[in-house]
């Protein structure tokens, strides 16, 4: 059971979380051309979805959307495969969901290999420790190429915790993996407040952690245990309707 427990909680957050089905905004004048970048994880790039299209998907706006996100990407990944072509993308609107699998990964490989108490598998603290910097690092310089490469507003998200509280998916260690990955992406997108927007995950999932019976989480397709861990259709649409809320006071959508 140690070794089945250390195999699936990696799982966990293996492609962790964004993405837009219907957004509810204002139509700009017929013909204009919107183009929105969508980078990130497994949440932007619809994963579990069964259109796997997530709230990267705008209706009502004429928006030439390039959505790169991929399933299981770090924000060294993000970095090395995401950001290629910004002047020829020009992107007006950027969104941005990376840092889960960078993050909270290790740190449940690490619990879960101190569970095992296996030599082969025994957590190296001190790779625990780079993960951190490694991060800010990683997630710093991509802020820093968006901001000075596109004149586009970009728009940053936290996570959720998936799992109910007392849910035996979610080990206390869980929240506090997710809180201090929170407050990492609020310090670095607080250093661009004119251009970086933060649209906060964990306040907006409260209470619909789960699947049923107010859940926003879609079935996962590994059938495995604790790895049904991305949103929903609904859960989706929930992200949609706070990016906009966010983003509308700073973009023009009547000039568009």
């Amino acid at each position: 059971m140690q070794t089945i427990r250390r195999l699936i909680l990696p799982l966990l957050f293996a492609a962790i979380l964004l993405t837009m089905p219907s957004l509810a905004t204002p139509s700009p004048a017929a013909g204009a051309d919107f183009s929105y970048l969508a980078l990130g994880d497994s949440v932007p790039s619809g994963t579990d979805l069964v259109d796997g299209v997530g709230y990267p998907k705008p209706s009502g706006l004429p928006v030439r959307l390039d959505n790169r996100a991929r399933a299981g990407e770090r924000s060294e990944g993000v970095l090395a495969n995401q950001l290629g072509d910004l002047d020829e993308a020009a992107p007006r609107l950027i969104t941005l969901t990376v840092g889960a699998n960078d993050f909270m990964v290790p740190a449940i490989q690490c619990a879960a290999a101190t569970v095992d108490n296996a030599p082969e598998t025994r957590c190296q603290v001190s790779s625990l420790l780079r993960t951190v910097p490694a991060f800010e690092r990683n997630f710093r310089s991509i802020l820093h190429r968006l901001v000075d490469e596109t004149d586009a507003m970009i728009a940053v998200t936290t996570y959720y915790n998936p799992f109910p509280r007392g849910s035996r998916c979610a080990p206390g260690m869980t929240d506090a993996s997710v809180k201090l990955l929170n407050q990492t992406i609020v310090d670095i997108a607080a250093e661009w407040p004119d251009r970086v927007v933060v649209v906060d995950l964990a306040p907006l999932f409260k209470g619909h952690e789960g699947q049923a019976p107010a859940g926003w989480f879609s079935p996962s397709s590994v059938h495995l245990a604790c790895t049904s861990i991305h949103p929903s259709a609904d859960g989706h649409e929930a992200i949609a309707q706070a990016l906009w809320s966010a983003l509308g006071p700073r973009l023009d959508l009547a000039n568009v």
